[in-house]
């Protein structure tokens, strides 16, 4: 029986140079995190290392209640596939097993998703939007690529609190840093970088910053082209130039300065999300998870919360645009997991419920995952064992969760089972 299963550590592959620098993001994150850090600071991840290279008073945001919304690099490729973070209070839809079962709902129900950064199963093209498969895997959904501290693909993820790997189920309450702006690095030629991005409202350097003076800046996009260096922040566009309308909020961004004017004009292309509660989200009943677009004079939906794997209810917190690897998702996804073992299967290292490692893959295919699979099957949790809307292969739903656990979902995880870990 054939199925889609990512070849995590397949070797050989024609890497993207846009993919290879997006593994390594400059990233901010929400003011209050446990971190201390603030919410105009940019870091660095690069390989098993994170440090500061710029932001607060370098970016023109240096009071202590300002707030970086959204950064960007400058984008170029028309083909690609969407990296985001959620906040706090999102948790995705049911989990899925065709790729590595870590995503957006395995994180929210383990209490440590807002430090995480996720990868779309699907791509686009900037210009006319979903690709079809082979390029997208057709899942509609996401998977984890950086921890907010090690045990995934590396030992560091984003250095980030709680310090634990994503298998791991965190305390509710447990104070949690949020991911609030990622970017792939956009030197800027003297060994430092340059960045698009946005404010919150109510962030005081909106006073001060280029443009109309104000407390609600929220929907400006500027542009800095050293971001140690203050006071060379300009105005890239204003937020009645892409649509929006006052009290509105950028939460997330992606730039394609066509021109290189770094002045919004009619070639450039501005990807964004909006924070819950904006005006334009209220009046067009949208999500605080969906993407948007502006191109010339119109902005439009580009990517629905539903395209993500996310839910209505749930909020992006940061964007970055991710070239392909070969052209497809399944390589993009092979190479940003960087040899993790496919085993959808795999789901747990201990039959006993009070166990440590009950609920946690232990790269071992065995009795154990068999069972606490049938645990969760018995108690309905729709997280783990709804899997599919059918058990026939040739049926659309096939592989696709559908809200209901039946024996449909039974006997797709005995054919997980059967074909073992690759």
């Amino acid at each position: 029986m054939c199925r889609i299963l990512v070849r995590c550590g397949f070797s050989g592959l024609l890497l993207s140079t846009t993919c290879q620098a997006g593994a390594n993001p400059l990233f901010t994150l929400g003011n209050g995190g446990p971190s201390g850090q603030p919410g105009t600071q940019i870091n660095l991840k690069d390989g098993a290392s994170v440090t500061n290279v710029g932001g607060g008073a370098g970016m023109g945001t240096g009071h202590p209640d300002d707030e970086i919304n959204g950064i960007s690099n400058d984008a170029e490729e028309d083909d690609g596939t969407i990296c985001w973070s959620v906040d706090p209070n999102s948790t995705g839809v049911g989990g899925r097993f065709p790729i590595p079962g870590v995503n957006v709902r395995h994180q929210a129900v383990r209490n440590q998703q807002p430090g995480d950064a996720f990868l779309a199963t699907e791509a686009w093209n900037i210009f006319t939007g979903l690709l079809p498969p082979p390029v997208s895997l057709d899942l509609f959904d996401n998977v984890l690529v950086i921890n907010q501290a090690g045990g995934w693909v590396d030992a560091v993820g984003f250095g980030l609190h709680p310090d634990v790997g994503p298998l791991d189920t965190v305390t509710p309450g447990t104070p949690k840093d949020d991911v609030n702006g990622l970017a792939s690095r956009m030197d800027n030629g003297s060994g430092g970088y340059s960045l698009f991005f946005t404010i919150a409202n109510g962030s005081p350097s909106g006073l001060f910053l280029p443009g109309p003076p104000g407390l609600e800046r929220g929907a400006d996009i500027f542009f800095d082209p050293d971001i140690t260096l203050p006071g060379d922040e300009q105005l890239f566009a204003r937020g009645n130039q892409l649509g929006l309308l006052p009290g509105d909020d950028i939460d997330a961004l992606v730039v394609f300065d066509r021109d290189n004017n770094r002045l919004l004009s009619p070639p450039d292309i501005i990807l964004f999300s909006l924070r819950a509660g904006s005006p334009t989200l209220v009046l067009n009943n949208r999500s605080g998870a969906d993407i948007f677009r502006r191109t010339g004079m119109e902005t439009i939906l580009f990517i629905s919360n539903e395209q993500l794997g996310l839910r209505f209810e749930d909020e992006i917190d940061a964007l970055r645009w991710d070239g392909l690897v070969n052209g497809n998702m399944l390589d993009t996804i092979d190479h940003r997991l960087n040899g993790l073992s496919a085993c959808p299967a795999d789901l747990s290292g201990s039959v006993n419920p009070s166990s440590p490692v009950y609920g946690r893959p232990d790269g071992v295919l065995d009795a154990a995952d068999f069972f606490y699979f049938l645990d969760q099957f018995v108690i309905g949790n729709t997280a783990i064992a709804d899997l599919t809307g059918s058990a026939d292969p040739n049926h659309p739903g096939y592989g696709k969760p559908d809200g209901v656990i039946d024996a449909s979902d039974f006997f797709y995880y005995l054919d997980l089972f059967e074909e073992g870990c690759t």
